[in-house]
């Protein structure tokens, strides 16, 4: 039996700041593939007590990339490094910062 080991390409990431849909600034990662050009979109989003840090986010962020996918992982408002209270979290709050997040990619 043969194990196929895929070379995955080199890729870079940047932290990033934007407003969200309540104007607290959050925070994310915009991974970019390594090839040049255009390249789809992913926006990714953490569980309602998670973060844009939770290993498998990370993990799949990072091997989207490396097939070519420009990616966006964050944190929504209240949650991780984004300003807000987790209190005030709500998932019209999570929809809101979601369309935002889009509108700044």
């Amino acid at each position: 039996m043969f194990l196929q080991i895929q070379r995955m390409t080199e890729q870079s990431y940047s932290k990033v700041e934007f407003k969200g849909g309540g104007s607290v600034q959050l925070s994310g990662f915009l991974h970019e593939p390594a090839a040049s050009g255009t390249a789809s979109t992913v926006l990714i989003t953490h569980c309602f007590t998670c973060s844009k840090d939770y290993r498998v986010i990370v993990h799949i962020s990072r091997h989207l990339a490396s097939r070519g996918f420009r990616v966006l992982r964050f944190d929504f408002g209240g949650s991780g490094e984004s300003q807000g209270e987790f209190s005030e979290m709500t998932l019209a709050t999570n929809v809101s910062d979601l369309v935002a997040a889009a509108q700044w990619l």
